[in-house]
């Protein structure tokens, strides 16, 4: 047979031949392309459904046109042959695949077959419709077919006796045949026409909602469980905001053009709106195939996306849910994937996460906000702390990490810090948090080598007379030396800093502490406190990075805080950098360290070894 491989009948995570549970599984012969057609097969919707008056005419005339006790139009599915339509045999009924002669004859060169005598054919005589209760004779098929030539089916006739089948007949019958074929194109098209995004052209939330709905049944009667995967554009929020929006349009035709390479096996791959989307795959992955297949996806991702000649490089968050033996909803199933991929924006390392049960507890976070307990957070370690480097531009080599919070909530997951430091400046538990984090964040810092410092945020609320002796005790606690520990305030706290606050800065300095000034730029006023109190650091707002490469003014703003920087002998930290030209431009115009998911996204405790302590130097490939 030409064009053919051989695969097992099962897309249902069988592997080597062997169900799941170790049984053979039969094998039958499949065309190069067939998980398009079985993605063009699933959005006509057709499968185990009720009887169409149309295709039923078109059965009971090729009964009638060549005097046959049987005529039938017969999809073919994953591991079967199911009945769209028959005039002698039951509406619906199912053959598995190895058995079917439609399933043969839809590989055939031109898609048609003929079979005179199938009880003397060395290929069907021993088939169990020859030699059981349907004894099957004489089979004549032509394939239906979508509008890109893929055979979905075959329009056949069966009789019980042998004949003769001239190439009138078959030409006669190949008519009919495109008459199916037309019927199940103009469907196609309507549901086409109303199903698909017109940005990306992928298939909308709608359309896979409606393809789920129409097969979930059929997936879960023939042990062909799915796995949905949704994805979405990590920080988009912040992309939308910095990026023209025709850049962000070229951003996600091309995000779903990588997507239909990277999974040309989907039953189906959709756009649900914005930066999200969806890919169904027709089997559940063990643990392995799947640590591989999104590892490998994530990779794949990262490379840089071209928008308007510049490189853009973004992360994803990914969530998989699965019917397994479950019988879900389409609108079930759907949601499981998405509260997975929220789940997944807690996970900076794997950036994907499986649905589980514990995730519907995220749900419940908004309405649970009033009643977070951050003091129990505190008391029971649900809380953690993250570090995201900052880098030397000239040198290339690590100069410190940020210090960022976390709340790993026991039944909502992950809280967001947007959510619960706003609750905690409101409720007065910032104090003692933020003297957690200072605590645990020199702990650590004192681990490392003498020259990394680390970088921790100040809240308004913590600066207060007493706070000077706080910092020196806490020193003296953890051993880590004064010029290892920089504090961030950010510009609002500066221009709404009375006298006390800044006597409080200058002791705080006087103690040999760093004092960094946050997103500066985005409050010019602030100018005036660079005269009465002279900072160590100064960190660009990302705002004004992100289109350094791009736009006139954002160039502008950062040159002049570089120029103000350089002037006043204050180091200058750009924030947000994302990809290696804006790197190039920050350097060449002057800015000493850089900070940003280019060169280092927040990560664990664990997770910063290799760059403290690198061979070769892990930012060497920066240079």
């Amino acid at each position: 047979m030409q064009n053919e491989s051989f695969i097992s009948a099962s897309l249902n995570g069988a592997s080597d031949n062997h169900s799941p549970h170790g049984d053979p599984l039969p094998l039958f012969p499949v065309g190069p392309d067939e998980q398009k057609r079985l993605r063009s097969l699933y959005s006509t919707g057709y499968l185990d459904t009720p009887a169409n008056t149309q295709f039923d005419a078109l059965t009971r005339l090729a009964a009638h046109l060549y005097h046959t006790p049987i005529s039938a139009i017969s999809l073919i599915a994953v591991k079967r042959a199911w009945l769209l339509s028959a005039s002698g045999l039951p509406h619906g009924l199912n053959t598995p695949r190895e058995d079917s002669f439609c399933a043969r004859c839809s590989l055939k060169p031109g898609g048609t077959m003929v079979v005179e005598d199938a009880s003397t054919h060395p290929d069907f005589c021993d088939n169990p419709l020859v030699t059981g209760s349907t004894s099957f004779r004489f089979y004549a098929g032509v394939a239906v077919r979508d509008a890109d030539g893929r055979a979905l089916g075959v329009l056949c006739v069966v009789d019980t006796q042998p004949r003769q089948f001239d190439e009138s007949e078959l030409k006669h019958l190949q008519d009919l045949a495109n008459c199916v074929s037309g019927l199940i194109q103009r469907d196609q098209k309507i549901n086409l026409d109303t199903d698909k995004d017109p940005l990306s052209g992928l298939p909308n939330r709608q359309a896979l909602l409606r393809l789920l709905q129409d097969n979930l049944g059929h997936f879960h009667l023939h042990d062909s469980f799915p796995t949905l995967i949704t994805l979405d554009i990590d920080d988009f929020e912040h992309l939308r905001n910095s990026l023209d929006p025709r850049d962000i349009d070229n951003l996600l035709k091309q995000f779903a053009a990588r997507l239909q390479e990277l999974f040309p096996d989907a039953l189906q791959i959709a756009h649900l709106g914005g930066d999200e989307f969806a890919v169904l795959l027709p089997r559940i992955l063990d643990n392995k195939d799947l640590n591989a297949l999104l590892s490998d996806t994530v990779e794949q991702l990262r490379t840089p996306f071209i928008l308007d000649g510049r490189p853009l490089s973004i992360d994803i968050n990914a969530g998989l849910a699965s019917t397994s033996n479950e019988q879900l909803s389409a609108d079930k199933l759907l949601r499981n994937a998405i509260l997975a991929k929220r789940g997944a924006h807690a996970r900076p390392l794997d950036r994907w996460q499986s649905y589980t049960p514990s995730l519907e507890q995220q749900v419940r976070l908004p309405e649970a906000l009033p009643q977070l307990n951050l003091r129990q957070a505190l008391q029971c370690g649900e809380l953690s702390l993250v570090y995201q480097p900052i880098v030397m531009t000239a040198e290339r080599r690590l100069s410190s990490f940020e210090t960022l919070l976390r709340w790993n909530h026991p039944q909502l997951g992950s809280v967001p810090p947007t959510e619960f430091i706003p609750l905690a400046e409101k409720n007065g538990m910032i104090v003692p948090v933020g003297t957690w984090v200072l605590r645990e964040a020199c702990r650590e810092a004192a681990r490392w080598p003498g020259d990394i410092k680390i970088s921790v945020n100040i809240s308004p609320a913590q600066i207060d007379p007493a706070f000077p002796a706080l910092i020196a005790g806490i020193l003296t606690e953890t051993g880590l030396p004064p010029s290892n520990l920089m504090l961030e305030v950010t510009e609002t706290t500066v221009l709404e800093a009375s006298e006390r606050n800044v006597d409080v800065l200058n002791e705080l300095r006087s103690l040999g502490v760093l004092i960094v000034l946050d997103d500066f730029g985005t409050g010019f006023a602030s100018l005036n406190y660079l005269l009465r109190f002279p900072f160590d650091k100064m960190k660009i707002d990302r705002s004004f990075v992100s289109g350094v490469l791009d736009r006139h003014d954002c160039q502008t703003i950062v040159k002049a805080i570089l120029n103000i920087g350089a002037s006043l002998g204050i180091p200058i930290i750009a924030e947000g950098v994302e990809t290696a030209e804006q790197l190039a431009w920050l350097h060449d115009n002057g800015c000493q360290q850089v900070q940003g998911y280019y060169t280092g996204r927040p990560m664990p405790r664990s997770a910063i070894r290799p760059l403290l302590y690198p061979e070769p130097p892990v930012y060497a490939r920066l240079a």
